[in-house]
C-alpha cells in the first residue's frame, strides 16, 4: 500500500482532525488570554506560543494519523463511513489519464448521432471541463490544492514585504552628526554599552518602525526628528528601542510566516491581532514604566498628526514594527495607557513563562493524540503500510552500508599499500614533531593565561614534564637539531636549580618554540614521492599552525620581549593583532581562536582595561568547544575581572559556572565567591565558601593567616551567632596572642552575660591602634581610636576596595557618629568629617562603623546617647603586588 492509497482511506479523516484540533486549541488560547485583558505580558505569553504550536500540532497529528496510533480516539458511526466511502469516488493518481475521461457522454452521443464533430460551446467546455475534474477529486485534495494556493499568494506578499522594507532601508541615510548627539542625550540613560543600535532617516515612510532580522535598525521618517519636542521624541525612540531590545522584528517574520500557513482557519486571524496588539502594549509599558503616560499620549497624538501629513507608502511594510500600528485605534490606544487597571509588566519571569509555554506544548500534544477515526478499519492498513516502510527502509539502508564498507575496504587497502612504502623514520619523525608542538602550544597557552604568574611552582612543574617527554620522544627518533635539544636541556637544568623566575621561562619556552618551528618550516624530512605519499593528515583543533605561530611568536615579542632589557611596544602589538583576526579568524581552529583572544585579554589587562579583557574572554566562551582547562581558566579569570570591575552578580555567575565544569575544587574560587556574597550582604552565602576556602588550606597544608580568621570571626558576628565568634577568637589568642583577639574576648563574654573578669588582668594596656582585617585580600586596614575613653567592645573590619587596591591607592577617613543608649551605633548619624583621597574608603568605613558596638554610656542608671564619637580608620597594602 504507497502513500496515496493511505491518504484516500483517511485523507478526509485527516482534514477533519486538523481542523477541530486547531479550533480547539486556538479557542482555549484566546478564551484564556481574554482572562488577562489588562496584563499584555500574560497576554503575549500565551498567544505567541500557542501560534507556534500550531506547527507542532499538525506534524504530532498527521504522523499518530498515518501511524495509527492515537491517545484517545472517537470512532465514527460505521453508517456514516460507508455512506461517506460509497458517494467519494476513488482518486488514484497513477492511473488518472484526461484522454481517458468521459466528461459529457450526453454530448458526445449527440454528436455521434447528427454526425457533428466540432466542439459544442468551445469558450465554455475547458473551463467546464476542469471545473468537473476538480469537482471529482476528495474532499482532502480540493482543501489541499485551496491551501497551497492561499499559502503561496500570502508567502509571495511577504516576501515582496520585506523587498520593500529592505529597499527603502539601503536608501535611508545616516543620521548627521548633530541629529546622532542629539538623539545619544534624549537616550543616554536608556542606552547600555552592549547595545548597539543605528539610526536611519528615510523620507519614504510616514512614521518610526523597527526594520531588519539579523542586524535592525531604526527609520526614521523625514524632518521627524525636527518636528516633535525633545520628551516626545525620547518616548517614541524608548518605543523602538524596546522592539529592539525584546528582538520583535524576528518575532513579527515568524507571526506572518505561521499566518501564511494557517490562512484559513479565522480564529487564527483573530489571535494574529490579538498578539501585535498585546506586542505594541508591552513597548508602550516600557515607555510609561519612565515617562508620564500623559505626556506618552500626547506623543503618539503628534506622531498620528505628523503621519496624515506624510505621503503614505503604496508597498506593504508588514515586515517592519512601528509605533503606529494597525492592532487598534490611537483614541482607543491613549484611553488605555491612561487606565488606572493597567498592568505596566514588561516581561514575566522565567518560571512563570517556562509553566505557561510548557502547558501549550503539552496541550498540543494532547490534542494531536485525540483523534476522530473509525478504528476497525483504519488501524490494521496504517500498520501494514508502516511495517512495509520500515521493511524498505531497512533494506535500502543495509544496501547503503553494504556499498559504503567495499569503499571503505578499498581506501583501506590502498592506504596500507601507501603506508608500507613510506620508511617509517619518516613518520616517527613527522609525529614526533607534531607532538612537540602540540606540547609547546600547550605550554603557550597556560603562560598567556596565567600572566599574574600565581601558579608559577606548577607552571615550572608542567613544562618539566613536557620538556623530558620531548626528550624521550628525541631520542626514540631523532625529529630535532641540537640546537633546539640543547636549548630543552638548559631550560631543565634551571628550573632543577630554581633559577628563573616566570617571565624568564616564559621568554626561553617562547625561543624554544621558534627553534622547533623553523625546524619544520625548513623541512627535515626526507622528500616522499608524490606518487606514494598518502593524502595530508587534517590539522588537529588543539595545534597552531604554522602561519599562526610565527605570528603569535611575533607579537608575544612586541608584549613581553624576551630581552629582559627591551621596552613591550604595545600598540604595535595590538596592530599585529588586528590584522591577525582580520585575516585568519574565521579560518581558525578553536585553539588557535582561543590563543589569540588570550593575547587580546594580555593586551587590555596590560593597559588596566578590565572592561576590554572582559569582553575577550567572553568572547572565548562563545567560539565553540574548548578544552576543559581553557574553559576552566577563562571562567576563574571572569570571575577575577568582574570582582575588579565590583560586578559582585557576574562574578559569582562566572566563579559558579566554573565549578559546574571543573571535577576538582580551588581554593581561589571558594575565596572569590565569599568576597562576592559579602559585598552584595549576603552572608549566609558568604560564610560556607569561606569556610571551604580555610579548610582547603588546611588541607593543602598552607597556613592561615590571622586575617583569615578575623573575616570568617566578622562573619558569625554580622550573622549575631556569638558562639562561634567566642570559639574562633578563642582559636585566634591559641594561634597568634594578638591584643586585640584578648579585648574581642571580653567583649563577647560581656555580650553572652558571661563573667569576663577573669580576663581583664589578661588585657593589653594603651592599645590606642587596633589593628583589623580588611577582607579576604592581601591588604590590612586599621582604625585608631581618636578619643581615648571609649573603646568600643567589637570592632568589625572594613572592606579594602577591590578597585583601589588594584591601583594600588591607600588613605584613610576620619567618621564621627553617635553611639545610642544600648551601645550600638544609629546608621543616620554616621558622616565623614575628613578623607584622603576623598570619596574612595568612605562607603566601606560607613558600613564597618555602623555594627560597631561599645559599652553604653550610663547616667542616673540609664544608657544615653553619646554624640561626636570620631574613628579614623586607614587601608594600607601589605605589598605593592596585590592581585585579584
Amino acid at each position: 500500500m504507497n502513500i496515496i492509497e493511505i491518504l484516500q482511506s483517511i485523507g478526509n479523516v485527516v482534514l477533519i482532525n486538523l481542523l477541530i484540533q486547531i479550533t480547539v486549541l486556538c479557542s482555549l488560547a484566546l478564551v484564556i488570554a481574554q482572562r488577562f485583558m489588562h496584563s499584555a505580558a500574560v497576554r503575549y505569553n500565551i498567544l505567541f506560543p500557542a501560534m507556534v504550536s500550531l506547527i507542532l500540532l499538525v506534524t504530532f497529528s498527521v504522523v499518530l494519523q498515518l501511524s495509527g496510533k492515537n491517545l484517545i480516539l472517537v470512532p465514527l458511526q460505521e453508517r456514516a463511513s460507508l455512506a461517506v466511502s460509497d458517494s467519494t469516488p476513488n482518486f488514484i493518481m497513477d492511473e488518472l489519464s484526461l484522454e481517458e475521461l468521459t466528461l459529457f457522454p450526453a454530448i458526445d452521443n449527440l454528436n455521434q448521432e447528427t454526425g457533428n464533430d466540432d466542439t459544442v460551446a468551445a469558450p465554455q467546455s475547458g473551463l467546464t471541463s476542469f471545473a468537473v475534474l476538480l469537482l471529482s477529486l476528495p474532499p482532502y485534495l480540493i482543501a489541499l490544492i485551496l491551501w497551497l494556493g492561499g499559502f503561496l499568494f500570502l508567502t509571495i506578499g511577504l516576501l515582496l514585504s520585506c523587498h520593500h522594507v529592505e529597499h527603502i532601508s539601503r536608501r535611508s541615510r545616516p543620521l548627521k552628526d548633530d541629529e546622532r548627539r542629539y538623539l545619544n542625550r534624549l537616550l543616554a540613560t536608556h542606552l547600555s554599552d552592549g547595545i548597539d543600535l543605528h539610526f536611519r532617516v528615510s523620507n519614504r515612510i510616514a512614521s518610526p518602525m523597527l526594520v531588519g532580522l539579523s542586524k535592525p535598525s531604526i527609520l526614521l521618517p523625514g524632518q521627524f526628528i525636527a518636528k516633535l519636542d525633545g520628551p516626545q521624541l525620547r518616548s517614541v525612540l524608548l518605543h523602538e528601542l524596546a522592539h529592539y531590545q525584546r528582538n520583535d522584528g524576528l518575532a513579527n517574520f515568524i507571526q506572518r510566516v505561521l499566518l501564511a500557513i494557517f490562512w484559513f482557519h479565522p480564529l487564527v486571524h483573530v489571535m494574529d491581532r490579538w498578539v501585535s496588539r498585546a506586542r505594541e502594549e508591552i513597548c508602550d509599558n516600557y515607555v510609561i514604566n519612565s515617562e508620564l503616560p500623559v505626556n506618552y499620549g500626547e506623543a503618539l497624538l503628534q506622531v498620528g498628526v505628523f503621519s496624515a501629513s506624510q505621503e503614505r507608502s503604496t508597498v506593504s511594510l508588514q515586515a517592519a514594527v512601528g509605533v503606529l500600528g494597525n492592532s487598534w485605534n490611537l483614541e482607543s490606544r491613549i484611553n488605555d495607557l491612561l487606565s488606572e487597571r493597567r498592568d505596566r509588566t514588561v516581561r514575566l519571569n522565567s518560571r512563570a513563562k517556562n509553566i505557561i509555554q510548557f502547558s501549550i506544548v503539552g496541550l498540543s500534544l494532547l490534542l494531536a493524540a485525540c483523534q476522530l477515526g473509525s478504528a476497525p478499519s483504519q488501524a490494521p492498513q496504517n500498520q501494514a503500510f508502516v511495517l512495509e516502510e520500515r521493511a524498505q527502509r531497512l533494506l535500502e539502508e543495509r544496501q547503503q552500508i553494504e556499498v559504503e564498507t567495499r569503499e571503505l575496504q578499498s581506501q583501506l587497502r590502498n592506504l596500507r599499500a601507501q603506508l608500507d612504502r613510506r620508511e617509517q623514520s619518516e613518520q616517527d619523525a613527522a609525529l614526533t614533531r607534531e607532538a612537540m608542538l602540540r606540547s609547546i602550544a600547550e605550554l603557550q597557552s597556560v603562560f598567556m593565561e596565567e600572566r599574574n604568574a600565581t601558579h608559577f611552582q606548577d607552571i615550572s612543574q608542567l613544562t618539566k614534564r613536557l620538556l623530558e617527554e620531548m626528550l624521550r620522544q628525541d631520542q626514540a627518533q631523532v625529529a630535532l637539531n641540537q640546537q633546539a635539544v640543547q636549548s630543552m636541556r638548559e631550560i631543565l637544568l634551571a628550573i632543577d636549580n630554581n633559577e628563573l623566575d616566570f617571565n624568564s621561562l616564559r621568554g626561553r619556552v617562547h625561543r624554544l618554540n621558534a627553534l622547533i618551528a623553523a625546524d619544520a618550516t625548513a623541512g627535515n624530512v626526507v622528500a616522499i614521492d608524490a606518487e606514494t605519499r598518502p593524502a595530508p593528515r587534517a590539522r588537529g583543533a588543539e595545534v597552531l599552525s604554522a602561519a599562526v605561530t610565527e605570528a603569535i611568536n611575533e607579537i608575544q615579542e612586541l608584549m613581553s620581549p624576551a630581552d629582559g632589557s627591551a621596552e613591550s611596544d604595545l600598540p604595535a602589538a595590538k596592530v599585529k593583532l588586528d590584522e591577525l583576526r582580520e585575516r585568519s579568524f574565521n579560518a581558525m581552529n578553536t585553539f588557535e581562536k582561543s590563543t589569540l583572544l588570550s593575547f587580546y585579554t594580555n593586551y587590555y589587562l596590560s593597559l588596566d582595561d578590565y572592561a576590554g579583557a572582559i569582553n575577550s574572554f567572553e568572547e572565548v566562551l562563545g567560539i565553540g568547544t574548548l578544552r576543559q582547562d581553557i574553559q576552566l581558566r577563562t571562567l576563574r579569570s571572569l570571575g577575577q575581572l568582574y570582582a575588579a570591575e565590583e560586578q559582585w552578580r557576574q562574578s559569582i555567575d562566572r566563579y559558579s559556572e566554573w565549578r559546574d565544569v571543573s571535577l576538582e575544587e580551588n581554593d581561589l574560587v571558594f575565596r572569590g565567591l565569599s568576597y562576592a556574597y559579602y559585598q552584595l550582604e549576603q552572608f549566609d552565602e558568604a560564610l560556607p565558601n569561606w569556610i571551604a576556602y580555610m579548610d582547603m588550606l588546611r588541607a593543602e597544608g598552607a597556613e592561615l593567616d590571622r586575617e583569615d580568621y578575623s573575616y570568617l570571626n566578622g562573619l558569625y558576628y554580622t550573622l549575631d551567632d556569638y558562639d562561634s565568634v567566642l570559639e574562633v577568637t578563642k582559636d585566634m589568642i591559641l594561634l597568634f596572642n594578638h591584643p586585640t583577639d584578648w579585648n574581642n574576648l571580653r567583649a563577647i563574654y560581656r555580650t553572652l552575660d558571661e563573667d569576663g573578669a577573669a580576663m581583664d588582668n589578661r588585657e593589653p594596656v594603651g592599645a590606642a591602634a587596633i589593628e583589623i582585617s580588611g577582607g579576604p585580600e592581601t591588604e590590612q586596614a586599621t582604625f585608631t581610636v581618636t578619643d581615648g575613653d571609649y573603646v568600643p567592645l567589637v570592632a568589625i573590619a572594613p572592606q579594602y576596595p577591590t578597585r583601589a587596591a588594584q591601583r594600588g591607592i591607600e588613605g584613610w577617613v576620619l567618621v564621627a557618629f553617635t553611639v545610642d543608649g544600648d551601645g550600638g551605633v544609629i546608621p543616620d548619624s554616621i558622616s565623614v568629617v575628613d578623607a584622603d583621597p576623598p570619596n574612595i574608603f568612605n562607603r566601606s568605613a560607613i558600613r564597618a562603623t555602623a555594627r560597631f558596638k561599645f559599652q553604653p554610656h550610663v547616667q542616673d542608671g540609664e544608657g544615653v546617647d553619646v554624640p561626636g564619637v570620631q574613628y579614623l580608620f586607614r587601608w594600607a597594602l601589605e605589598n605593592d603586588d596585590v592581585q585579584v
